[in-house]
């Protein structure tokens, strides 16, 4: 009874000597971190419990242990008190954002604080969610392509793949402009090309089934931006089916007619500008010449129209079977 009266005795006394130990925030500093000249005054024992690197900086035979100050070159002062301030003591812990979190995840990796590495990740991977969500236009191309270039560094492999499919919804001049070319790895280069040329197939495929062909000349264009092997074959297919829709229509939106006959003459479409003109030249003159994209096609092309046209009176009469839809 005596030493079980003494044990507990023992536990009183270390719990209150735990409640008057002083939190890690209120230690006395035992060594300084010395960033462009600006001394940061820290605990070893806070620094080593949460990276394995400054544990053995400062606890194995490296010099840095019988060092009071501690420099570190080639950082900023700025970013290194934000990183701290990620996992130093509850009481100013500050948050990671979209404005800190590529400066903080550097610190991360090389201190191994792998916790604030996740908090970055995860970050990381609010931010492309919420720009998937408000769409491209509120997204900076630039700093997509830099969470790819760090996600692809520090192997993030949850960000990573989200930042590829949004670089590939920029068109190619944009992520020319943004600096493709020297903000990520050859690698990645080539990941975000297949990538992009994936949806652009997608995307031209759907319009293709769909007989969107007032938009032809914007799916060319689009068709252009892929690399050569599918392009070829994907411009082929798809002049194909627009030239069989101009030779089975029998009635179509002037817009879509006049879409296809600038867009065959410009591309130099051989297959479709005929069929083209063929079926312009089955439609009202009148219904034709008061549409105002008529006068964006050429002297050249209307010349065509008005011969198919005669042509086609002396072979089957004055017929008209291919009506202008408003």
């Amino acid at each position: 009874m005596a030493s079980e009266r003494k044990r507990q005795k023992l536990e009183e006394e270390s719990d209150e000597q735990n409640k008057k130990k002083p939190s890690a925030l209120f230690l006395l500093p035992d060594v300084i971190l010395e960033v462009e000249g600006i001394k940061l005054y820290v605990r070893k024992q806070v620094l080593a419990d949460n990276s394995p690197v400054f544990k053995r900086m400062l606890e194995s035979d490296f010099k840095e242990k019988h060092q009071i100050e501690i420099p570190l070159p080639e950082k900023k002062c700025e970013d290194v008190e934000i990183f701290l301030r990620t996992f130093y003591h509850p009481d100013i812990l500050c948050p990671i954002s979209k404005d800190t979190v590529l400066s903080i995840l550097p610190l991360a990796e090389e201190y191994q604080v792998l916790k604030v590495k996740e908090k970055c990740e995860k970050c990381m991977v609010q931010t492309l969610q919420l720009v998937n969500q408000q769409g491209m236009q509120r997204a900076n191309a630039k700093a997509v392509l830099n969470y790819v270039a760090n996600a692809e560094l520090y192997n993030l492999s949850t960000a990573l793949p989200l930042a590829i499919q949004i670089c590939a919804k920029y068109d190619e001049k944009s992520l020319k402009q943004a600096g493709i070319d020297t903000l990520v790895s050859e690698k990645m280069l080539m990941t975000i090309t297949k990538e992009r040329n994936k949806l652009l197939e997608t995307l031209t495929i759907t319009r293709i089934q769909q007989g969107l062909y007032a938009s032809v000349v914007e799916n060319f264009h689009v068709l252009s931006g892929m690399m050569r092997e599918e392009r070829k074959s994907l411009m082929t297919e798809y002049e194909e089916k627009l030239t069989r829709a101009c030779e089975k229509s029998k009635a179509i939106n002037a817009s879509s007619l006049f879409g296809l006959i600038i867009a065959a003459d410009q591309l130099n479409l051989k297959q479709l500008l005929p069929a083209a003109i063929t079926l312009a030249s089955r439609c009202c003159f009148d219904d034709l010449k008061n549409t105002p994209e008529y006068d964006e096609i050429s002297d050249c092309i209307k010349l065509r129209i008005s011969e198919e046209r005669i042509s086609h009176v002396e072979r089957y009469g004055n017929m008209r079977d291919v009506q202008i839809k408003t």
